[in-house]
């Protein structure tokens, strides 16, 4: 079941926080690659979750690399 056009609720809401949370949003454009970013929130900022406790690792690992991609405009 898909959930406003991705694969599930956990990677929409995590695809959201990466895009419009100021912060998130300018680490992702900092970031070189998805799993850079996702480093950082896990490990350095230790923020295993998005504000509404979706859990970054439970995402959909290839549509997060995609919206990651798309922020970064490397489509």
């Amino acid at each position: 079941m898909s959930y406003n056009g991705w694969i599930d609720w956990e990677t929409w809401n995590c695809g959201l926080w990466m895009a419009n949370d100021e912060p998130i949003y300018r680490l992702a454009l900092g970031s070189k690659t998805y799993d850079e970013f996702l480093d950082v929130m896990l490990n350095k900022w230790n923020r295993p979750t998005t504000p509404d406790d979706a859990k970054w690792t439970d995402a959909n690992r290839n549509e997060m690399i995609e919206a990651f991609d798309e922020l970064k405009g490397d489509d």
